[in-house]
């Protein structure tokens, strides 16, 4: 799972695709909670030691799930999810802010 931040408009995404001698792909982010699609073209990215690095130029809100899937012609170079958080990754808590009254 990839995590971004919400307060960004930018985030940078790293991940390990299939393949490695690819050129420009397809993402295809999916909205878990309203099931909306959005399609992106990346030909911006790089190589740091197999790891694919591109930037994302998507404005999310806190919270927020999405279906992640990387292709070229149909053919899937990387599938995954992202969420949406500012809190740090290890210090994540799902019930920060959340009060319960008994």
């Amino acid at each position: 799972m990839k995590v971004i931040n919400p307060n960004n408009q930018i985030n940078e995404i790293k991940l390990i695709p299939r393949f490695n001698d690819v050129e420009a792909f397809d993402l295809l982010l999916i909205n878990e909670t309203t099931k909306e699609q959005t399609t992106f073209f990346i030909a911006n990215y790089t190589y740091e030691d197999g790891i694919l690095v591109f930037d994302l130029d998507f404005a999310t809100n806190e919270g927020d799930k999405y279906e992640l899937k990387l292709s070229i012609l149909n053919e899937v170079l990387y599938r995954g999810k992202i969420f949406a958080t500012a809190q740090e990754p290890q210090d994540f808590d799902l019930t920060k802010d959340l009060y319960i009254y008994e």
